[in-house]
């Protein structure tokens, strides 16, 4: 479990350094707006490509060899972006990055499932999810310090030499779960897992549920700094709200997992995403007052990040072993649309004239209509 969350650290950590390292290129290469864009964008294309292209093989090949192969691309691709002398490098770049964390993301909640007991389950996958947002927090703190010292390019050094130590750690520390492709008989060929038909309407109603709290999730997570900066604080005074929320969200990750088998896995994930879509909904209207808003963003990131955690879970336990990373790889890739939906459709209404409290709260109802979905919704795990 310290590996697997070792590994969502670094993750959190691959996909939020172009973040991380944009002012420091930006000045290197020209404040091209379309090429930022496009260099932001590709990251997220990446990642959804991942998870419905690569993800599935591990459960040809085996999980720990495609872990492997994800540490491999994300090495690659950070390599390439402290290499990189334009734009158009570093997007080529964050498209292999994006691959390896896209996968990496499909993959680690069905591991976290297979190495956990079935009564630990849930609080294993959150366990591994808390290190998304640790890695975030921490890489941010890092890189400001490597920006005013070595310069942007040490960030992306930073997480290729990290990447290369995990991905040592991982093979000689990680086994390969009981039942995966790698349990095989010799003589049994390497063929594609089939997913069975019978899991699939519930598995396509899970889909939709995460694509309409991914959509509001993201927004929230992605847009905090921008909307507090536009209610007139300090850029300084944002990252302090996307700080707590994403601090308080390690405990409602850790929190949701540990209470799943007392209260029940699908009754507290969609407590979770109500109370995600509601705080999202209500942040853009306390903009105003600065104690106010680190008070909504801190709940508010609470209840997101025990919703993905609750929704990891669910997603993982909604396929049979053997197609588990298939399955959570095609889920959670169609999630991504909902990550880019939420990226981009933000912008477009804020564009159409829609104010910060009008936008939060037609976003934050996609978690509420999630939740109330995921709460009458007749499902049962595939163990």
């Amino acid at each position: 479990m310290a590996l697997l969350a070792a590994i969502s650290a670094l993750d959190g950590f691959a996909v939020l350094s172009v973040a991380f390292a944009a002012p420091g290129f930006s000045r290197a290469f020209g404040a091209n707006a379309a090429a930022q864009g496009w260099t932001l964008a590709t990251g997220l294309v990446g990642m959804g490509l991942g998870s419905l292209l690569l993800a599935p093989l591990a459960d040809r090949y085996g999980r720990k060899s495609l872990v492997q192969v994800n540490l491999a691309l994300m090495l690659l691709g950070m390599a390439a972006s402290a290499a990189a002398t334009g734009y158009a490098g570093l997007i080529v770049a964050r498209l292999v990055t994006g691959l390896g964390t896209g996968a990496m993301i499909a993959v680690l909640a069905p591991l976290a499932a297979d190495h956990a007991s079935p009564r630990r389950r849930e609080l294993a996958i959150g366990l591994m999810s808390i290190g998304y947002p640790v890695g975030g927090v921490l890489g941010g703190t890092v890189s400001a310090l490597l920006l005013q010292g070595p310069g942007w390019r040490a960030i992306f050094v930073l997480g290729s030499v990290l990447a290369a130590v995990l991905w040592a750690l991982i093979r000689t520390c990680l086994y390969e779960p009981a039942g995966s492709a790698e349990d095989r008989r010799p003589e049994e060929p390497r063929r594609p897992v089939p997913m069975q038909a019978d899991t699939l309407p519930q598995a396509a109603k899970v889909t939709a549920i995460n694509v309409l709290f991914v959509t509001s999730g993201y927004f929230f997570l992605n847009w905090v700094p921008l909307m507090v900066v536009g209610a007139g604080h300090s850029p300084a005074q944002a990252t302090s709200v996307s700080v707590v929320a994403n601090l308080s969200g390690v405990a409602g990750g850790v929190l949701l997992g540990w209470l799943a088998p007392r209260f029940g896995l699908q009754r507290l994930a969609a407590f979770a995403l109500v109370g995600s879509g509601c705080g999202t909904a209500l942040f853009g209207s306390v903009l105003d007052n600065l104690g106010t808003a680190l008070l909504v963003a801190a709940v508010t990131g609470f209840f997101v990040f025990g919703g993905f955690v609750g929704m990891f879970a669910l997603i993982a336990a909604s396929f049979p072993p053997r197609v588990r990373t298939t399955g959570a790889g095609w889920v959670i890739g169609i999630g991504r649309g909902g990550s880019v939906l939420a990226t981009l459709g933000a912008g477009m209404l804020f564009d159409a004239g829609m104010d910060l409290a009008d936008v939060s709260v037609w976003l934050g109802s996609c978690a509420v209509v999630a939740g109330v979905a995921l709460a009458i919704l007749r499902w049962r795990p595939l163990t």
